[in-house]
């Protein structure tokens, strides 16, 4: 009961409360970032999208805990960062919009940190299942359906992205590739570490929670070695992209994926 009342005021607070009002703030933020977006995202996500968004989706009664928290809560949040006013004439600004914006109210942008990607690939772990997308962007309306990225897809969108950063601003760009995705403490390894062409992947995945049995998708969900691979040759032709496109357009690569998963 008590886990139950928090998960309701939360709810409330979020979705008719103090959380769902317009701040005093009316932007720019500096850090121009949403949790849960792709890159796609960010040229397609504004204000009205996620006032439909939150109108339109409605948890359905498939779960009583998921009917205890926030609906859309992406959508939410992104909405905060994206107009944290509720300025009707800046409804139609996504996040790269907001660069050109904050070059006419501030000035130029000296250095701008492009830190994007992990999100087309982070659905895979955190939902133990691949649901890839075809070698196009998928529409606005059905990002979310999709867990893995195919890599021309990817490639699609990132270079979308990169012509667009160009238009708007001079900054130096510095464009961060992206760690697996697979290294994340939300998922273990489980059974024989034996698969792989070096022996170095475990026999399936599971959350981190889960006791080390065998799986069963009739009990959880489990991603295979295979399944682990598969996601991290996709973020290798991820961050081939990121390498190739920042050279053609002059950026610096920050090699944070080598850096990560040498530590993990």
């Amino acid at each position: 009961p008590a886990v139950e009342e928090w998960l309701e005021e939360r709810d409330e607070y979020y979705e008719h409360g103090f959380g769902a009002r317009a701040r005093r703030y009316p932007g720019p933020y500096h850090l121009l970032a949403c949790f849960g977006f792709t890159v796609e995202d960010l040229l397609t996500v504004d204000g009205r999208f996620c006032d439909r968004i939150i109108r339109e989706r409605r948890w359905d009664d498939r779960s009583e805990l998921m009917e205890r928290l926030p609906s859309s809560a992406v959508h939410r949040a992104a909405r905060r960062v994206l107009n944290p006013a509720a300025r009707h004439e800046l409804n139609r600004l996504n996040l790269v919009d907001w660069l050109g914006r904050i070059e006419d109210l501030q000035g130029p942008i000296e250095n701008l940190i492009l830190n994007i990607g992990l999100n087309n690939a982070a659905g895979a772990v955190t939902r133990l299942e691949i649901v890839e997308t075809g070698p196009e962007p998928p529409t606005p309306e059905l990002v979310e359906e999709f867990s893995l990225w195919h890599p021309r897809a990817f490639e699609v969108s990132y270079r979308r992205l990169a012509e667009r950063i160009a238009s708007l601003t001079g900054a130096r760009v510095f464009a961060a590739t992206l760690p697996y995705v697979t290294v994340a403490p939300i998922i273990r390894g489980a059974g024989p570490r034996n698969r792989g062409p070096r022996g170095e992947y475990h026999e399936y995945y599971v959350h981190f929670y889960l006791r080390d049995e065998k799986p069963s998708k009739e009990r959880f969900d489990f991603l295979t070695a295979e399944d682990v691979q598969r996601i991290e040759e996709h973020q290798d032709a991820y961050n081939d992209t990121i390498s190739s496109v920042s050279r053609e357009y002059g950026w610096s690569v920050v090699d944070l994926a080598g850096l990560i998963n040498g530590l993990a």
